[in-house]
């Protein structure tokens, strides 16, 4: 699995839902229920980007300790 790639398809998904949060506050077409709904999803959303940039920093420095270790 491409972790920057699903980090670029977050970031995407999150904008898109944003954009769609966006255009229905504006129109004032939801109810509290949906609204909520959508809130919540775009906040697993974030959880997720945010997993995974953490994962990324990580396995970014363990590769950078390991590479340290194998040159002493």
């Amino acid at each position: 699995m491409n972790i920057q790639k699903s980090i670029f398809r977050l970031k995407v998904q999150i904008y898109e839902k944003q954009k769609i949060i966006d255009d229905h506050i504006k129109m004032g077409g939801w109810n509290n229920e949906w609204r909520a709904k959508e809130f919540q999803e775009l906040n697993t959303f974030y959880d997720a980007y945010y997993a995974l940039l953490s994962a990324d920093d990580t396995i970014k420095d363990l590769k950078v300790e390991i590479t340290k270790e194998v040159n002493k």
